[in-house]
């Protein structure tokens, strides 16, 4: 968290304090805690030999119903706009973005663990970001990414165990 923090601080720090930012980093925490929760229960599944596939199937179509309810309940229309650029849109987010994504790193929990799929999955963020979206890097964010990267390591150092003997 700390890594975060001090990675988008020189973003945090131009930005007003306003009930909006807050409202929009509480709805980033409430995400990264169901994020954390789907990876638990992919890695919970995947130890029980459940296909990717069919659990991820399971998810998406759990999530379009909490999804319509939210609309529903803000009084905004389900009806789409079948206009070829909705369509293409909604192909590629659902084959590719979701699909194939989700498959992919959900297969990356079952390998690595969710804790070390977790920071590769920040880091792709992150690069994403920087090509895509325009990100910009500053001198107050280098430290930020080293603290990140330390933590990565922490997560993928292959630590020794202690063997204590019982007292009889």
């Amino acid at each position: 968290m700390a890594g975060i923090v001090v990675l988008f601080w020189h973003d945090l720090r131009d930005t007003q304090a306003s009930g909006k930012l807050l409202w929009g980093i509480g709805l980033s925490a409430l995400g990264t805690l169901g994020f954390s929760f789907g990876n638990m229960i992919s890695q919970r599944h995947q130890r029980r030999q459940r296909d990717v596939l069919t659990t991820n199937s399971y998810g998406m179509f759990y999530g379009a119903l909490l999804m319509a309810l939210v609309s529903l309940l803000q009084g905004v229309s389900l009806y789409p706009n079948w206009n070829g650029q909705w369509l293409a849109a909604l192909s590629y987010l659902a084959i590719v973005g979701s699909v194939m994504g989700f498959g992919a790193y959900f297969t990356l929990v079952g390998r690595i663990g969710a804790s070390r799929a977790t920071y590769t999955k920040m880091l792709v963020a992150l690069e994403f970001s920087t090509r895509n979206e325009g990100y910009q890097w500053h001198a107050s964010a280098i430290p930020g990414i080293v603290m990140i990267l330390l933590g990565s390591l922490v997560m993928f150092a292959r630590w020794p165990t202690s063997r204590r003997r019982a007292i009889v």
